[in-house]
């Protein structure tokens, strides 16, 4: 498919076959989110137990009792190592043949476009990213669009971005390249569930209006060594043929086209996985990769065993949602229960509807299993002790219950044939389990991070108050020592 001349790659496809997703389907996604960064701060010279009175080291003693206690490694996984040569294949290079090749990796200007625009509402501030003024392409393309902020195209951005920045990544997959920017697919029904159509055509037209204007493809040509450099980076990190062979073999369908996009004038670390349909009802697969967002260098995307979990997560979504929606009745009403036990932990992740739980939950499932497949039984280990602390309580269990799926494919040839089989076996662990939720185990960590928390503050207000001495009015008595060295507590400033 020929992209034009801002800077596009050919994409080359996989299969001829049409894939039908199914007529009832609705990406119904959530955000990925932040993962949080480890506090690198000097810690106090003086040891934790010196810093607490008698009834802080009590508290010590007893969460380390408690994670003692709760800390074994998950067991029963058999991890496979596929590859003679090590657990993973050496990456194909860019430009090298094979099947690896047919995945391109690029940066859309249409996609930077919408994400320009985006950047200019309020929505943008409300996020909180990205930090340190965003990366260096990130600042110019504000700058660059600055003198634009009262276009017609960033007042309709501000009207309806509010509905999620995954739907606007979705909407810009459905546009044809600049400068005439056409829309090319079917707008999906994930966004039109929010936003009419003839919103989104008034955003298409006012979106080729302000890149003729400002003269954005001009912009744009100025980056297109950095964007090749950017991709060509991620590229070489890149195990295509091993990432789509595994899903295809596993899920049993094959879209025409994977496609990996760079964003990096979007934020956080993580990713969004639409995809679109031809006019000749093909399925084009996208992974969209947000940039890091915490530095003004050059944009941060994954790479090595990061990258490659990122692309199983958002391509296996394309495989589980279409499957699992023929069936929403039976996750929504009977399975219901399931996903109330951690109603309210999903929220807090964004993941606050009943089959985006369930969504989540297969696909964590699925590439776990897929982890033990092409990395490290470590990798299992820390994908498992992940989905737990999220609350995602059914990965264990859901992971059996696909393994017998993928051991027996001549009785089920393709996931789709299998979903009934995965709702009567939900349903059996719902009548087994009339109270679900995540296991004592799982709870006693949480209540172990609490307990952990309980003792810094603790830590934190003694030595505030042997800092600041007695408060005014209160006596003139001598204040307590600060500690040796003035030592800051633990988890301070």
């Amino acid at each position: 498919m020929d992209r034009g001349a801002a800077g596009y790659r050919t994409v080359l496809s996989h299969s001829k076959t049409a894939w039908n997703p199914g007529p009832n389907y609705e990406a119904r996604r959530g955000k990925s989110r932040e993962m949080p960064g480890r506090d690198r701060r000097r810690k106090p010279t003086v040891p934790l137990p010196a810093a607490c009175s008698r009834w802080g080291r009590v508290w010590a003693a007893v969460i380390l009792a408690v994670v003692l206690a709760s800390g074994a490694a998950p067991a029963g996984l058999e991890a496979r190592t596929v590859f003679a040569n090590g657990p993973f294949p050496l990456a194909l290079q860019a430009g090298q043949e094979g099947q690896g090749g047919d995945v391109p990796v690029y940066v859309s200007p249409e996609l930077e476009l919408v994400a320009g625009v985006l950047s200019l509402t309020s929505h943008q501030a409300k996020t909180g990213w990205p930090r340190s003024g965003g990366n260096r392409y990130y600042q110019a393309l504000t700058s660059f669009l600055a003198p634009y902020r009262n276009h017609e195209a960033v007042r309709i951005a501000e009207s309806i971005a509010g509905v999620g920045y995954d739907k606007m990544t979705v909407f810009a997959c459905s546009l044809g390249p600049l400068p005439r920017l056409e829309r090319l697919y079917d707008y999906s029904p994930y966004v039109l569930e929010v936003v009419d159509k003839a919103e989104l055509e008034r955003f298409r037209l006012a979106l080729r209006d302000l890149a003729e204007e400002s003269g954005f493809l001009s912009f744009i040509e100025q980056w297109q060594d950095e964007f090749s450099a950017w991709a060509g980076r991620v590229e070489a990190e890149l195990a295509p043929d091993t990432l789509v062979t595994w899903l295809v073999d596993f899920f049993g369908e094959r879209p025409a086209e994977f496609r990996v996009v760079l964003a990096p004038s979007l934020f956080p670390g993580g990713g969004y996985g639409p995809h679109v349909t031809t006019p000749e009802g093909e399925i084009i697969v996208f992974t969209i990769i947000r940039e890091a967002g915490t530095h003004a260098g050059d944009p941060m995307f994954p790479t090595g065993t990061d990258l490659s979990r990122l692309l199983l997560h958002e391509w296996g979504h394309t495989f589980v949602n279409p499957a699992l929606e023929e069936h929403a009745e039976a996750f929504t009403g009977t399975l219901a229960p399931l996903y109330e036990a951690v109603a309210d932990t999903m929220a807090r992740h964004r993941y606050g509807d009943t089959m985006v739980f369930f969504y989540e939950q297969v696909v964590r499932a699925a590439t776990t299993l897929a982890a033990g497949d092409l990395f490290t039984p470590k990798e299992v280990d820390a994908e498992l002790t992940f989905h737990a602390r999220q609350g995602f309580y059914l990965t264990r269990f859901t992971m059996n219950v696909l393994d017998e799926y993928r051991r027996d494919r001549a009785r089920w040839p393709t996931f789709r044939t299998f979903v009934p089989d995965l709702i009567e076996r939900y349903t059996e662990y719902l009548a087994d389990n009339p109270n679900p939720g995540p296991s004592g185990r799982t709870k006693m960590g949480l209540l172990v991070i609490a307990l952990l928390a309980g003792l810094l503050l603790m830590v934190w207000t003694r030595r505030r108050r042997r800092k600041a001495g007695p408060r005014s009015g209160h006596g003139t008595g001598t204040p307590p020592a600060a500690g040796p060295g003035g030592t800051r507590p633990l988890g301070t400033g």
